[in-house]
């Protein structure tokens, strides 16, 4: 839940840094990333503050059975002991993202995952840790992400470029990230709020039955991830504020239930797609009219 709430910031910080470039404002921009990047390593102090010295309490405010709450308690601290780099990576990507830059995060991204692979393999396997093994390897692998990001935008030759001795906080897109990014946070937030309430549920049946309702939610949430980098998009637009290309942004997202939404919730309303053909059929269209709409 507070980590969903601190990394919708990120998207506030993207939508700042969009509007700069669209109007074509290299000191709004350079204002803005110097000012994500601090925002972030604050937020992420607090996190680990409150992460840390406070995961037994939320932990046992979710009645989390006796025989599991140690391990879950280790591993939250060590969890939350890496936010920092989470934050800085989250607040770093939504930056690249925002300058037009999608291939540099999923290269950053693609390097943790592999390496998060490996040190598990490493910790748990050779090692023989437990959860603390698995926790470390997430934070390693983040950190590394994170520093991948960081020296992405210094080497950047654009208003996006970040010196680090220019870090501080601005006052004006300061507020306006906490004026965007907040609310996001918040409904980025109340997935984790029905979580929270169903998961004090389930923690009252047994361990097996916790990790079997654990796996199917985690196999049927749905995801929201899909739709971040179009938050972006429109905001280039409407720096110099042109409502007929804002037009084109609004209509693309009616285009993703067909092809992920709908398909991820077995359970909603409406027929699903099965067939593979039509299937298929349905994304190629989607493909092509992502196509169209971003080439304007």
């Amino acid at each position: 839940l507070l980590i969903s709430l601190f990394t919708g910031l990120s998207i506030g910080a993207g939508v700042c840094v969009a509007q700069g470039i669209g109007a074509k404002d290299d000191d709004r921009v350079s204002k803005a990333v110097h000012t994500a990047i601090p925002a972030a390593v604050i937020g992420g102090i607090a996190l680990t503050v409150i992460g840390v010295f406070g995961s037994r309490y939320f932990l046992e405010w979710m009645a989390t059975p006796v025989n599991l709450i140690g391990q879950a308690t280790l591993y939250m601290q060590i969890y939350f002991a890496g936010m920092i780099p989470i934050l800085v990576y989250n607040f770093g990507i939504a930056i690249l993202r925002s300058a037009g830059d999608t291939k540099s995060p999923l290269l950053f991204l693609t390097i943790a995952g592999i390496l998060n692979v490996v040190l598990n393999v490493f910790f748990v396997v050779i090692l023989k840790m437990t959860v603390d093994g698995v926790a470390l390897a997430t934070i390693i692998s983040q950190a590394v992400s994170a520093v991948l990001v960081v020296i992405a935008l210094m080497r950047r030759t654009d208003a996006c470029k970040l010196y680090l001795h220019k870090m501080r906080f601005y006052k004006q897109p300061f507020f306006k990230i906490i004026r965007i990014g907040l609310p996001a946070g918040i409904q980025s937030s109340m997935f984790a709020v029905s979580n929270v309430i169903i998961q004090s549920s389930i923690n009252s049946f047994n361990s097996e039955a916790l990790m079997s309702g654990n796996g199917a939610a985690g196999n049927g949430y749905p995801r929201g991830y899909d739709h971040d980098h179009l938050r972006c998009r429109p905001s280039v637009r409407h720096g110099p504020y042109l409502p007929e290309r804002h037009r084109r942004h609004l209509l693309l997202p009616v285009r993703f239930p067909v092809g992920s939404q709908e398909g991820r919730q077995k359970g909603c309303q409406g027929s699903v797609i099965t067939n593979p053909i039509k299937k298929l059929t349905a994304k190629a269209v989607s493909f092509f009219i992502a196509v169209y709409f971003f080439s304007f």
